[in-house]
């Protein structure tokens, strides 16, 4: 890698280019006055150019931005927003570009964006734009685990996405989940999902010779994406010594296929060797 700035080979997106388009849709809101006493939500993926379009928009009409309030405003639980801005033109038109930069993970930013859209649905704001951006954790195809249960997700809800898990059955979560709880995305939107092999084997060994026939077990593997590497990974424990063969398949769907070929061939080859096999205790977690 270089240190030329990627806007040297990709030019940031136009999104100015967008805002025709977006009048054309909004014309009759925009045109109509009884919409003077109405607030519209656009609500759309991160990323999406939607705050820097609307901003365009913005100017455009000659439409005032609300400035979301600073850091230093949430955490000492400020309650003059966006009130101190809106009284400034009344009469205005005013766009807020990003209304997630109001929550900041904290209840005071969430007390903020309730109070803000208890004025608009009561006509207290009215005449105004706010975007809201939603994160994306999981999409339809990602294969997750939240608190445990591991499973591709199938469908997403407004409430809830379901996911089946390897044993086909369908589990609900609820989208809450992502504020307190840690979300782990194996493929992330992409065909690479990484699979591990784990064996355990007694400390007594020649390391340079199991690590080898391991990392061979792992490239001969018809299941293999041969565009990812291959890893074997070895930590030593006080009961004995953790491999760990770390790649990817082809088809991430065949991802359970592919931990079973190496590890039932992983096995054998130990056996193979005369590797002798781990006995952890009862009270050691082998995940590790």
């Amino acid at each position: 890698m270089t240190d030329t700035p990627a806007t040297e080979f990709t030019k940031d997106p136009d999104w100015e280019s967008a805002v025709p388009f977006l009048k054309t849709f909004l014309a009759e809101w925009i045109k109509d006055r009884q919409h003077k006493e109405q607030a519209l939500v656009i609500v759309g993926c991160p990323h999406g150019g939607n705050g820097e379009t609307l901003t365009h928009l913005a100017k455009d009409l000659e439409w005032h931005l609300i400035e979301p309030p600073s850091a230093e405003e949430i955490l000492a639980g400020e309650r003059q927003w966006p009130a101190d801005q809106l009284n400034k033109h009344a009469d205005d038109g005013w766009v807020l570009p990003a209304l997630d930069n109001c929550l900041l993970r904290h209840s005071n930013g969430l007390k903020l964006v309730r109070r803000f859209f208890a004025d608009m649905f009561e006509g207290r704001i009215s005449r105004a734009i706010p975007v809201t951006l939603y994160e994306m954790p999981y999409r339809r195809g990602d294969w997750i685990s939240i608190e445990g249960t591991y499973g591709e997700v199938k469908s997403i809800g407004l409430r809830a996405v379901e996911i089946v898990t390897p044993d086909d059955t369908m589990v609900v979560i609820p989208h809450s989940k992502i504020w307190d709880k840690l979300i782990f995305n194996a493929n992330d939107g992409t065909r690479y999902l990484q699979c591990v092999a784990d064996f355990y084997l007694s400390p007594a060994h020649d390391g340079k010779k199991i690590l080898d026939a391991l990392y061979d077990v792992g490239m001969t593997s018809p299941f293999l994406q041969l565009s990812k590497p291959v890893v074997v990974v070895v930590k030593e424990q006080p009961w004995g010594t953790h491999y760990r063969i770390r790649a990817y398949p082809v088809d991430f769907r065949d991802q359970f296929r592919f931990t079973t070929d190496l590890t039932v061939r992983g096995k054998s080859t130990l056996i193979e060797m005369g590797a002798a096999f781990a006995q952890p205790p009862a009270s050691v977690t082998t995940d590790s």
